[in-house]
C-alpha cells in the first residue's frame, strides 16, 4: 500500500505515458467485459501516507530492494524515482521477456514492472487469471481470488459473471496484491500514400492496407 500510495500516476500518464492512457484502479482494463474498480479502494498519490504506511510496516527509513522489467523502462525509472522520494530504493534489473518471467516464477523477483495484453478478447478472463487463479505467474495464490476468477471464467450469466468479477478484483485490491498502473495507449505512423485504419486491440491488419 505504501507503494501505491509513493507513485504519482497522473504526472507519469501526463509526463511519459501520453494521451489515450487510463489510470487503473483494479488488475483489468477498463473497456473490457467484467472490469470495474467499483468498491475498490483508490490508493492517491500521497509521500506522506506512504511513509507513515513503512514506518508502521516496520521501516521508518525505509528499505532496499531490486525491481525487474523488461519495457517501457522511462517508465519503470519513474517509479523508482517516486519509491526513492519515500525511502524505498529501487535497483534496476533490465531483462529480455523471457528471463523476467523465469525469475519471477522461480521466486527470485521481489518488484517487478510488467504489462499484459488480452489481444483479441476484450474480457477479464483474458487477463486477470493469468496473475491470479494459480496459474505459473501467480505470486499470491490467494484461493478465494482463484474460486471467484474460476467462477466467473465459466458462468453464462451477465450478472453473476460481473458479481464474481466485481468481488475478485476488490480482493486482490484490498490488500493491495499488485499496483495497477495505467493502460497503454498505441501510436501507429502511416505514409498518408496509404490506406490505413488503427484498431483498439493493437493488431495491425495489413491485409485491410493498400496503396492509394
Amino acid at each position: 500500500k505504501a507503494i501505491l500510495h509513493a507513485i504519482d500516476r497522473e504526472s507519469i500518464i501526463k509526463n511519459i505515458v501520453g494521451e489515450g492512457a487510463e489510470m487503473l484502479n483494479t488488475i483489468c482494463t477498463p473497456s473490457q467485459v467484467g472490469c470495474t474498480d467499483e468498491g475498490a479502494p483508490v490508493y492517491k498519490y500521497d509521500p506522506e501516507l506512504a511513509k507513515k504506511l513503512l514506518a508502521e510496516a516496520g521501516y521508518p527509513n525505509g528499505f532496499d530492494i531490486d525491481i525487474v522489467a523488461y519495457r517501457e523502462r522511462n517508465q519503470t525509472e519513474a517509479i523508482i524515482n517516486y519509491l526513492q522520494a519515500v525511502g524505498i530504493r529501487a535497483k534496476l534489473n533490465f531483462l529480455q521477456y523471457a528471463a523476467m518471467r523465469d525469475m519471477i516464477r522461480a521466486g527470485k523477483a521481489s518488484l517487478t514492472h510488467q504489462t499484459w495484453g488480452s489481444n483479441l478478447v476484450n474480457d477479464v478472463s483474458a487477463s486477470t487469471p493469468v496473475y491470479f487463479a494459480f496459474g505459473n505467474d501467480d505470486v499470491t495464490r490467494d484461493p478465494k481470488v482463484r474460486e471467484l476468477l474460476d467462477k466467473g471464467d465459466v458462468t453464462i450469466d451477465s450478472a453473476a459473471r460481473n458479481a464474481a468479477y466485481k468481488e475478485a478484483l476488490t480482493m486482490i485490491a484490498d490488500p493491495a496484491y499488485a499496483a495497477p498502473l495505467w493502460s497503454l495507449p498505441v501510436y501507429y505512423v502511416a505514409s498518408k500514400d496509404v490506406n490505413f485504419k488503427p484498431y483498439p486491440d493493437e493488431l495491425v491488419r495489413f491485409w485491410d492496407m493498400s496503396w492509394k
